[in-house]
This record gives structure tokens, sequence and C-alpha cells, in this order.
């Protein structure tokens, strides 16, 4: 039961999904994540502001891991972005920030620092 939202990623990850665009990355990537603290998802939430600006939404839901068990309860955090894309180098910087997220078009995919974050809209 506790591990049903990262079930539900991977569920909706390996469904079908749009193929990226570099003239528009609106939609939502996703990723799951475990590690000995902490099991749960990401989600980055593109929304086209103007040219090639964005507005970001990074969301994380997760249930923390205390004497190698995993909590009750979950814990949810969000932040906001705004970005701008270099299509000719494939990156977004974030303001103000100045994290990098990379984009691969042809694996329908962003980066974020080592992180990989698959579309997952249809």
């Amino acid at each position: 039961m506790k591990t049903l939202p990262v079930l539900f990623l991977v569920m909706l990850v390996s469904c079908g999904h749009k193929q990226m665009s570099k003239d528009d990355l609106s939609g939502s990537y996703a990723r799951a994540f475990q590690s000995e603290y902490a099991v749960g998802t990401d989600t980055l939430q593109f929304s086209k502001a103007s040219g090639d600006t964005y507005r970001i939404k990074k969301s994380s839901a997760y249930h923390r891991i205390k004497d190698g068990a995993l909590t009750n309860s979950i814990a949810y955090h969000e932040e906001h972005w705004l970005g701008v894309y270099d299509k000719g180098h494939d990156v977004m910087r974030v303001l103000p920030s100045g994290k990098v997220i990379s984009v691969d078009v042809q694996q329908n995919q962003i980066l974020l620092g080592s992180n990989i974050y698959k579309r997952i809209d249809e």
C-alpha cells in the first residue's frame, strides 16, 4: 500500500505519450525515486509563458523511511520556477537559481542534474 505512488508513476511512464517538440516543451514529466531516507515521485509541469520562457511547477510526494521502515504519512513539497529555453543548446536555465535543465527530444525526457524525468502526457 505504501508503494502505491511509485507503482502508479511506473504505470504512467510506461503508457503511451505525446512526442516532445523543441517548439513547445509544455507538459508533465515525472520520475520515481528511492533512497535510504525516502521513496516517492517528482513531477515537473511546464507551461509556456511567452516565447521560450516557461513556468515550471515542481511537485514532490514521498514517504520518509525511519528506522528502515516507511512512515505512514505522505509528505508533499511544491516549488514554482521560471525557465528560459535555449533551443540551440537544448538547455533551459531556471531563474534566478541558475539550475540547468537538459532537454532530450529524441528520448522524450528532460534531465535536472542527474535525475531523468520522462514525459507522461498522453
